[in-house]
């Protein structure tokens, strides 16, 4: 039997030192890697709740602005219609303010504030009184938030100009409401949190959607309901579009 020999002790040492550097490299390996998994459920788990927070804030947004009344302030038809559209802000006439209340048509404020790197989407409502002449003498109260996180928001307004989308910053057509609003959701790098909502206006956009009201008196008289000559319109603006027209049944093209 051949003796162990001083060079074998060497080599098992330099074996056990390979063994141990290699284990300790496997070990930061799984580290690393059980590391990035968490990171990206932590991540996933997060776009998720944003994702659905946005659900829930659109839908409440589409409801007021859907709900949108056509009322002018005056009974000329060359007044200016209740509305205000700005991006931060969007100011409408809702026939019902969500509340269950019922208490008639109410004047719905949603506008953004920011704070601490937080924006907020924030709605307050307040009751519509005849003779209401702008939302700045309006009493708004009722606030709740629809929308908050690390945020920028930007409502923009569709004219649709010749037929096609065209979309501004700001709504200065005081006789007329827009065809459609949007909103848009952004982080803090300027990049989509996700697909902006859109959201068509139920109502005539530049006519009297309201039979009833003062301001379509003069068009009723005159046998023209919509104030616009077109027979085509519908002044009611409760009824369901047909799906198969590319006229939603209230003079807007889609």
């Amino acid at each position: 039997m051949r003796a162990r020999q001083p060079s074998d002790a060497g080599f098992a040492l330099v074996e056990a030192i390979a063994v141990l550097a290699l284990s300790s490299l496997v070990l930061l390996t799984l580290i690393i890697a059980s590391d990035l998994v968490t990171r990206n459920s932590v991540a996933t788990a997060r776009t998720a709740n944003a994702l659905e927070t946005l659900g829930v804030g659109f839908a409440a947004v589409r409801r007021d602005l859907e709900a949108a009344r056509f009322i002018r302030i005056g009974a000329q038809s060359e007044d200016p219609v209740l509305f205000s559209g700005a991006p931060q802000a969007v100011a409408v006439v809702v026939g019902d303010d969500g509340t269950g209340r019922k208490e008639g048509e109410s004047l719905v404020l949603i506008e953004a504030r920011y704070e601490n790197g937080v924006g907020t989407l924030i709605r307050s409502s307040a009751p519509y009184k005849p003779g209401t002449n702008g939302f700045g003498s309006a009493e708004f109260g009722s606030q709740a938030v629809l929308l908050s996180g690390p945020w920028t928001y930007k409502f923009s307004y569709d004219d649709a100009q010749g037929g096609s989308d065209s979309w501004r910053n700001a709504w200065a057509s005081a006789g007329q409401l827009p065809v459609a609003i949007r909103l848009s959701v952004m982080n803090a790098s300027g990049e989509a949190v996700a697909a902006p909502l859109v959201v068509r206006l139920h109502i005539n956009s530049g006519g009297c959607a309201e039979p009833a009201r003062t301001e379509c008196s003069a068009a009723l008289e005159s046998g023209d309901p919509n104030q616009n000559g077109d027979p085509n319109q519908n002044p009611d603006p409760g009824q369901t579009p047909d799906q198969n027209n590319t006229d939603d049944g209230n003079g807007q093209n889609l």
